[in-house]
């Protein structure tokens, strides 16, 4: 998920540098030092940016059943708790409008929303 927020700056960072490389006619070593400093915040910005913006209320996360399940194998929801951060207990609302409460195991990553580990779902059965 991060990787789309990367790539965009990645974009406007070396449209900057081009326009500066044409606007102030820079020289090709210019040109080198301006998008090798694009690339580089690019991937600060990768590194930094769990650590900085982490998890908040309203946030879209992944929760998964087990720690060994692949995130692109859990069912998507919406934290609706405050999130006092990493490995702490939060309450998710699935995709199906249920509520489960679960544990916050890892922030966003390069290709992968937050992910939750399910501790409790309750099932709601309609018959009686």
């Amino acid at each position: 998920m991060i990787a789309k927020k990367a790539t965009t700056l990645f974009i406007l960072l070396t449209a900057i540098s081009l326009i500066l490389f044409g606007i102030l006619n820079l020289s090709l070593m210019d040109l080198g030092r301006l998008l090798a400093f694009s690339l580089g915040l690019s991937l600060v910005y990768i590194l930094a940016y769990p650590y900085i913006f982490k998890v908040k209320k309203g946030d879209e996360v992944i929760v998964v059943a087990n720690s060994l399940v692949p995130s692109f194998l859990g069912r998507k929801g919406i934290i609706i708790s405050d999130v006092k951060g990493k490995n702490q207990r939060v309450v998710v609302r699935l995709d199906d409008g249920s509520e489960v409460i679960g544990i916050l195991e890892s922030y966003e990553e390069l290709f992968s929303p937050p992910r939750v580990r399910l501790i409790y779902e309750e099932k709601v059965d309609g018959s009686i």
